[in-house]
């Protein structure tokens, strides 16, 4: 089965729970094929430029996890992309991402 999931994370504060929901993921489907896209946008822009969060990022980039970064939201809180992990990518809107995931048939979960 290939599973389709949007994870939408907008706050920084839910950074921690989002990890640990793809990680669950992750390790209930087995070897089932997987495209899972993360869509940030608003504060929780601010959490892809972390330390703490960088490392993991970059490990689920490995599992077929993308994370998109929405880049109205990182001019809204002062962030320069050029600063940013190239296993984030940038898109023009993340509320646009997300119905177009969710027209495609991504299922949404938003932690």
């Amino acid at each position: 089965m290939l599973w389709k999931v949007v994870f939408h994370i907008d706050e920084l504060a839910k950074w921690d729970l989002l990890l640990g929901n793809i990680n669950n993921f992750l390790g209930s489907i087995e070897d089932d094929e997987c495209s899972i896209r993360v869509v940030i946008n608003a504060a929780a822009v601010c959490g892809v430029t972390k330390s703490e969060y960088i490392e993991t990022i970059k490990k689920l980039k490995h599992k077929n996890v993308q994370f998109e970064c929405c880049k109205i939201a990182l001019a809204g809180n002062l962030l320069d992309e050029k600063n940013l992990s190239a296993a984030v990518q940038i898109i023009p809107s993340g509320i646009k991402r997300l119905v177009e995931l969710q027209g495609k048939g991504y299922a949404y979960i938003k932690p």
